[in-house]
């Protein structure tokens, strides 16, 4: 009988081991971030559509509505009228008395509009990236450039109300802006900074769509320029910085000390869209000796508390649990802790979780078992 006994508890040991064996050796293929689009890239085509009977507004508008309406700009137009008129109003023509910072910011961001979606399709030039460089700043930074500064906006308030109370508005103004008019100083103000948000979107989105036809348009000086505003307050801005910092993360210059930083911060704040933050915290947990300077108890209860969000995608949850088990696998890890194991409940009690995901976060258990147990040997 006893020998028998010795034989079952032997036969339990393997099985357990084999368990164990099993989840440590287990191997999930996890992409990082949204795919990338292969975006096409279109000829360009010799000419212009320009006329010299249109003003600075007009000839914008004209083009404009050729790139809304799905048409390739031609090279003359794309790679030197439109970057010779952006940003600022000293570089547009026969602009409207007492407007024209009003009409220079819509203009800009007429022209921002037409560089993303002319960079979905076409390549654009060295002087064009330059100028959506610049886009890249703080609002003030942005405020100067287009409105030259606190004065060019008070002014461009001032008489934003003067013509509007007075029915003075000319006509094209009222088509650029295409609804409802604000008189109060405060909403005016509102409104022109939001303009500013936007051009500074569309430009670190062309920059990105550039940036996947050739990383090599990123140099050591333009990379260091993007990474001062990854702690901006634009949330939709700074993920745009993340997913270009992820394309070319393995390049020396990038902080990534600082990007894990605001990453973190965005998974503790559980807002919205957090796919980019996530990957990018995944991408540095490959890494050994990033996982090790980066990856501590108090990242990884951040990082499990997203569990608990009602949104978050099976591939957004996988990719979580792939970061905590790398993290687990490091030689210095302690396990996972109380409150960190609670917020795995909330995943494993989901029983439209895939399978899948069900077996990674059950990896993160075994692997917590396994490091209780021999740190207590």
């Amino acid at each position: 009988m006893k020998i028998k006994s010795n034989n079952k508890q032997s036969e339990e040991s393997t099985d357990a081991l084999s368990s164990v064996n099993f989840f440590k050796n287990r191997k999930v293929d996890v992409k990082t971030s949204t795919n990338i689009e292969v975006l096409p890239i279109v000829q360009d085509k010799g000419g212009s559509d320009q006329s010299i009977w249109r003003t600075t507004s007009a000839e914008i508008s004209n083009l404009y509505q050729r790139v809304k309406s799905g048409q390739i700009l031609k090279k003359t137009d794309k790679d030197e009228y439109l970057p010779s008129r952006f940003l600022g109003a000293g570089k547009k023509w026969f602009l409207a008395p007492g407007m024209e910072h009003i009409e220079g910011l819509h203009l800009d961001l007429m022209i921002s509009e037409m560089f993303l979606e002319i960079s979905k399709k076409q390549v654009l030039n060295e002087k064009t990236i330059h100028l959506l460089i610049q886009c890249i700043d703080s609002l003030d930074g942005l405020e100067w450039k287009i409105l030259d500064g606190p004065a060019g906006r008070a002014s461009a308030i001032r008489n934003y109300t003067l013509f509007l109370k007075a029915a003075l508005f000319p006509l094209h103004i009222l088509q650029l802006f295409k609804g409802g008019f604000a008189v109060n100083e405060g909403d005016i103000s509102e409104r022109l900074i939001s303009k500013l948000k936007a051009i500074r979107i569309n430009a670190i989105s062309a920059i990105y769509n550039c940036t996947t036809r050739n990383k090599g348009i990123l140099t050591d000086e333009r990379l260091n320029h993007i990474q001062k505003y990854i702690d901006d307050d634009d949330k939709e801005f700074t993920n745009w910085i993340i997913q270009i910092l992820v394309l070319i993360e393995d390049t020396k210059n990038v902080d990534y000390a600082k990007v894990f930083s605001e990453c973190l911060k965005q998974l503790e704040e559980q807002g919205e869209n957090l796919i980019h933050a996530i990957s990018y915290i995944y991408e540095q947990s490959k890494d050994m000796n990033r996982c090790k300077e980066l990856f501590d108890e108090n990242s990884i209860t951040i990082i499990s508390s997203v569990f608990a969000k009602q949104d978050l995608s099976q591939h957004e949850k996988l990719l979580v649990c792939s970061i905590i088990n790398n993290y687990l696998q490091s030689s210095y890890s302690k396990g996972l802790n109380e409150i960190q194991l609670r917020n795995y409940v909330c995943l494993l009690h989901r029983s439209q979780d895939s399978e899948d995901l069900k077996l990674e976060a059950l990896k993160s258990i075994v692997l917590t078992v396994e490091t209780i147990y021999t740190l207590n040997k």
